[in-house]
């Protein structure tokens, strides 16, 4: 309760002309996180949020598909759950942003939801075999769009690739998922580079079956 008290009082400090988080802060601190940081998390004593909505002395007033005023100083750049609600075609450029501010060997680990995940794929609206609307990520689904925040697209082993196989980034690695067949991917996720906390060994909702719901994936520079 107090770290929620503690962020609402940041957030109305900051419309009020306070200190808010600045791309110096970023530079050392070295570790970035795509959306606002609040205390419930665990990036909040080592990362910068980055979120146009509320900023604070914990997070950057800035738009994450936006280009960043920064070269090769940071290096971690973590996104959880927030690129699916950016419109695929613009992740190619979002990804070339992420590779210039990291240093050489710096570190970009991405998650999104994994809709070969039972729970995902059985509540989400389809137009034959084709994902339209997940009523669950927000949003609303109005004459064949997603309005509102919602997921804009529907992530799988193959889409998420795809950005990997394109994008700058000299290596990459998926870490939980599955595979085109379907098949389970879980692997050992090194958690001091960024905590995840929809994993096949965390989230509740598998606690009984233990089974990958996100696709979580590192990308090295």
């Amino acid at each position: 309760m107090y770290g929620k008290i503690a962020d609402e009082v940041e957030r109305r400090l900051a419309t009020f002309g306070f200190r808010i988080a600045t791309w110096d802060d970023a530079r050392s601190c070295g570790k970035l996180y795509a959306g606002r940081l609040t205390r419930n998390l665990p990036q909040f004593d080592t990362h910068i949020g980055l979120t146009p909505y509320s900023p604070s002395p914990r997070n950057i007033n800035h738009d994450v598909t936006q280009p960043m005023p920064l070269r090769e100083c940071i290096d971690i750049y973590q996104s959880e759950d927030v690129f699916e609600h950016v419109a695929y075609e613009k992740l190619p450029q979002i990804f070339a942003y992420i590779h210039t501010v990291l240093k050489p060997g710096g570190l970009f680990r991405m998650s999104v939801p994994d809709y070969r995940f039972d729970v995902y794929r059985d509540r989400s609206v389809k137009d034959g075999d084709r994902f339209v609307f997940d009523p669950v990520g927000g949003g609303r689904y109005e004459n064949g769009v997603v309005t509102g925040g919602g997921h804009l697209w529907f992530p799988t082993y193959e889409s998420v690739t795809a950005l990997a196989a394109a994008s700058p980034f000299s290596k990459w690695e998926v870490l939980e998922g599955y595979d085109p067949d379907g098949n389970a991917i879980i692997k050992p996720v090194d958690e001091s580079y960024g905590r995840v906390l929809r994993t096949s060994y965390r989230d509740p909702r598998v606690a009984s079956r233990p089974r990958p719901l996100s696709m979580i994936m590192d990308l090295w520079k």
